[in-house]
């Protein structure tokens, strides 16, 4: 008879997300910052909206990264205990 196989537990693997989230708001940080130097009005809000979308992109992969993080630890606590 054959013995049924134990689900081996799943390693940690790198997750992108998060520092590329890091990234992402350290980006859209600087090109917000950018709209203090005197240029006309124009540039200064695509460097608004632009520095906005890259703070909340970045926020968005970061959040993503973390939450998968966490399942993927407490999954790991789960296999450790059986």
């Amino acid at each position: 008879m054959t013995e049924a196989k134990k689900p081996q537990p799943k390693k940690p693997a790198f997750e992108p997300l998060a520092p590329l989230g890091i990234f992402l708001m350290v980006f859209g940080a600087i090109i917000t910052y950018a709209t203090v130097y005197p240029t006309q009005f124009a540039d200064k809000m695509v460097n608004l909206i632009s520095g906005i979308a890259f703070l909340l992109w970045g926020g968005a992969w970061f959040y993503v990264g973390w939450k998968r993080i966490k399942k993927l630890k407490e999954q790991q606590r789960k296999d450790e205990k059986l």
